[in-house]
This record gives C-alpha cells, sequence and structure tokens, in this order.
C-alpha cells in the first residue's frame, strides 16, 4: 500500500497541510520542518499520486510557458532552467510554446493554453502582443506572470532586468576607457520596453558623459535573424560612413547581433579591439567562444526564472491577492576581449 500525507503527518507529530507545503515548496514553513518532511519521503520512499493530487485541487498540475524561441546557450533557455527547477520541485510540469515573435501565434497559443486549463502562465510577451489575451486569462481565471518583457498597462507581476542601468554602465566604461564615438545597434524589437529601456540608456550616459557622438544602427530591415542582422546592418553602417564619421565603440542589443557585428568589422579590415570596440548583451553561451572573446552585458537569468514560477505559485495558491510587483534584477558588466 503507497505511503500517504497523513502517515507522514502522523510519523512526525505534524498537520497534513504543513507536509504538503514541505513536499510542495509552498507556503511557509520552517527550513528545519521542510527537511525533516523530505527526509523521511525519502527514507520511506514517499511517491504522490499526481492524478488524485489534481482531482482534489482541481488543478491540472502544468503551467504554460510561452517564450520567443529556446536554443542551447541562448537567453531564454537559461530563465527556463530557473523555472523549470522551481516548477518540478513543486510538482508541476511545464508546457513550452514559442511565440516567435508573432502576436498572432501568441494569441493561439494562449487560447490553446486556456482550453488546455493550464494553472497558470509565464509570458514574454511579444511587441504587438494584443491586450484580448490577457482579459482572457482573467475571464479564465489563470494567472499569469510577465518575465523579462512586460506590458505596462496590465495588471501583473513583472520580473526582468534593469536594462537601462546596465547599458549605461556599459557606455561610461567605454568612455573612461578612451572611446568618444560610441554606436548603439538595434534589433528588431526595438519598441519593446526592454529594448526602450536599453536605448533609454545609451542616450541618457552619453549626456550624463558630455559627449556628442551618438548613432543608432537599425537592424530591423534586415529581417529576424539576429546574426545576419547584426552582419547586413554594420555591413551597410561601415559603407556609408567615412572614416572620420565611423564609431570607435559599438554596444549591440544582444550578443546574436554583436556576432554579426564582428564579422563584418573583420571583412572591413578593421580590428576589435584596437579599431572599434564591442559590447554585446544578454551574455549568450558563445560570447566566451567568438573572436575576440565578447565583452557583455549579463543578467541573473535563472534567478529571474525561478522568481517568476515562485510569483505564479503564489498566485495559484492565493488567487484572490490582487497585489503585484515589479521585480527588477541587476546587470553586470562581463569584460573580456573585444574590449
Amino acid at each position: 500500500m503507497n505511503l500517504t500525507i497523513q502517515q507522514i503527518a502522523d510519523e512526525l507529530g505534524i498537520s497534513k497541510t504543513t507536509v504538503h507545503r514541505a513536499l510542495t515548496g509552498t507556503g511557509r514553513i520552517s527550513a528545519q520542518t521542510k527537511q525533516r518532511v523530505l527526509d523521511l519521503a525519502e527514507k520511506l520512499d514517499y511517491t504522490p499520486n499526481s492524478i488524485a493530487q489534481s482531482l482534489r485541487s482541481k488543478r491540472s498540475m502544468t503551467v504554460g510557458l510561452i517564450l520567443r524561441g529556446i536554443m542551447v546557450g541562448h537567453y531564454y533557455s537559461e530563465i527556463l532552467a530557473g523555472i523549470e527547477e522551481v516548477a518540478t520541485n513543486a510538482g508541476y510540469v511545464i508546457n513550452i510554446a514559442c511565440s516567435s515573435d508573432d502576436s498572432e501565434t501568441e494569441a493561439t497559443i494562449i487560447q490553446n493554453f486556456c482550453r488546455r486549463q493550464v494553472d497558470g502562465i509565464i509570458i514574454a510577451p511579444v511587441e504587438n502582443s494584443f491586450p484580448g489575451n490577457y482579459k482572457l486569462l482573467q475571464q479564465h481565471n489563470i494567472p499569469f506572470v510577465f518575465i523579462d518583457k512586460y506590458i505596462e498597462d496590465i495588471p501583473a507581476d513583472v520580473v526582468t532586468a534593469d536594462s537601462a542601468t546596465g547599458v549605461k554602465r556599459a557606455v561610461h566604461y567605454l568612455h573612461t576607457n578612451g572611446r568618444n564615438r560610441i554606436a548603439f545597434l538595434n534589433g528588431f524589437e526595438r519598441n519593446s520596453v526592454t529594448i526602450q529601456q536599453r536605448l533609454k540608456g545609451y542616450r541618457e550616459q552619453l549626456l550624463a558623459d558630455h559627449k556628442d557622438y551618438q548613432l543608432v544602427i537599425e537592424s530591423d530591415y534586415f529581417g529576424k535573424e539576429d546574426t545576419l542582422c547584426g552582419y547586413s546592418a554594420m555591413c551597410h553602417a561601415l559603407q556609408r560612413l567615412s572614416p572620420g564619421e565611423r564609431m570607435d565603440a559599438l554596444i549591440c542589443v544582444n550578443d546574436s547581433l554583436a556576432f554579426g557585428a564582428l564579422k563584418a568589422i573583420r571583412e572591413f579590415g578593421l580590428r576589435v579591439p584596437e579599431d572599434i570596440a564591442v559590447i554585446g548583451n544578454n551574455n549568450d553561451s558563445m560570447a566566451e567562444y567568438v573572436y575576440p572573446m565578447l565583452t557583455t552585458l549579463s543578467q541573473p537569468k535563472q534567478d529571474m526564472g525561478r522568481l517568476a514560477m515562485r510569483l505564479l505559485l503564489h498566485h495559484l495558491t492565493d488567487k484572490e491577492d490582487t497585489q503585484y510587483g515589479f521585480y527588477s534584477f541587476p546587470v553586470s558588466l562581463l569584460i573580456r576581449n573585444s574590449t
């Protein structure tokens, strides 16, 4: 006969609720009590009956996750790792879907998740996300949390990074190292809140450092594949700028754009960092494997994912709580050979 939560509670002289909290990682419980429960559960080989749990709680024990895309080493793959760690410990399964930065695709995914009765959703919304998506979630009583990107007028918890301050740090670092013509390579998501924050940080730090040179290179005209966009946009910029007008440093809105820019710079016979210093953004795992190794801005992506899942678990436990927070993680500058 399978061991039950009640038997663990009786053995330890505590309530079933306390045992449940320890096993699912939800609610408040002392670390000592939680460890006692986990140790006994392991000793007695306790296996929860997930089907019975779902029937009793009227939950599917699944969470929908909507991201731009998932690739190994990519920005969102690390966020996923943090989300999955907390979700697994709480007994939840993650259903992953990719919007590919398309609002119609995102809307279809949200509708499908509602039909499948997921318990909650974590989402990095696309640039032109439909407001009706979130009204639909509210109608189905499905809590959701924004990760990385967010929509300012939608009431929800937001977990993101302090993008503006990160870029300010990068600009100031370049200025203090003798770079006076710093350009900014933008991406096709240029109107999203987080990208706008990065551009804002660039412009504000130029003003703070009393620098007149400002050049924003738009790459969205060259498609939606970041590395190719970075390469094409940088080739175009280097072709049209005279040597006296060219940047001596470049900050890219993400590392993939930077990889393409590095290739373009080399093909024009210029050196990195001697002629043009390059800084990326997001600390892609490939940043240490390109030549030269890429200086980049790094967000604590796994921590962001962990917090987003914990916030969602809170709202799954207490759906009456309409207090939402804005959680912005600090961004660090990782200095490598490209600067």
